[in-house]
């Protein structure tokens, strides 16, 4: 029989936000020295919790929720216009599941994106075991999808694999090829 571990909740103090100018925001993390493992991650993802490396966390902006995670029930989903014309587009797309291991493209990619997308932010300059810290936790089903035209690698999404569906984790792609 396992036993329940109770797990301890920190938030930041407000801080700015990441994502919309003039905002401030407040980030609740799970104790990192807490041991995470796929059934407790997947139970916090529930709850609207995420990753990065190995770091479980959730934005708790008071009276804001525009980061808030969405849940899509696939056997229900039906594309709008718009989707379906961006399916279209994209239909020469050829996709691949890898596990999460390095790859030096994936890296070089990841580097571009970087430079191109993150200028300034805090992430330039990344390292191979940064990049790999950043994208993958030890404790979790984590999966690379590689999204390539004519061969040529445009993007690759971090996906988990949790008990209730995929987490998005992170998505870098080729800055030139953005739309």
């Amino acid at each position: 029989m396992s036993q329940s571990i109770p797990i301890s909740f920190y938030a930041t103090p407000p801080h700015e936000c990441s994502y919309l100018p003039e905002r401030m925001a407040t980030t609740v993390f799970a104790d990192p020295r807490a041991q995470m493992d796929m059934p407790i991650y997947s139970t916090l993802i529930q709850y609207g919790y995420r990753r990065s490396g190995s770091h479980v966390y959730a934005p708790h902006c008071e009276g804001c929720y525009s980061c808030r995670s969405i849940r899509l029930p696939i056997e229900s989903f039906q594309p709008n216009r718009s989707q379906r014309r961006n399916y279209q587009h994209n239909s020469a797309l050829t996709t691949h599941i890898l596990p999460a291991s390095f790859r030096q493209e994936h890296y070089e990619l990841y580097e571009k994106y970087i430079a191109n997308r993150h200028s300034g932010g805090g992430m330039d300059n990344p390292k191979p075991d940064g990049y790999m810290e950043f994208l993958s936790a030890g404790w979790c089903d984590t999966e690379f999808i590689e999204f390539r035209y004519e061969g040529s690698l445009l993007a690759v999404a971090v996906v988990d694999q949790t008990d209730t569906g995929l987490s998005a984790v992170y998505t870098f792609f080729d800055p030139e090829f953005a739309n």
